[in-house]
């Protein structure tokens, strides 16, 4: 992954491998916006900051 965002759209490909079937979660700290696919199923998007409560 780059050090910083882009200032026009791209796609990240990369691997990981789950040595055991866990709870697991995705950490977007330091990224911009983006949505989420893993395995063809799309997870949902992500922001960088939260919104109105």
């Amino acid at each position: 992954m780059p050090e910083k965002a882009q200032l026009q759209p791209g796609v990240y490909v990369g691997q990981f491998t789950a040595s055991q079937l866990e709870d697991t979660f995705f950490d977007s700290t330091g990224w911009g916006k983006g949505q989420l696919f893993i395995n063809g199923y799309n997870l949902g998007r992500y922001w960088p900051t939260a919104g109105p409560q």
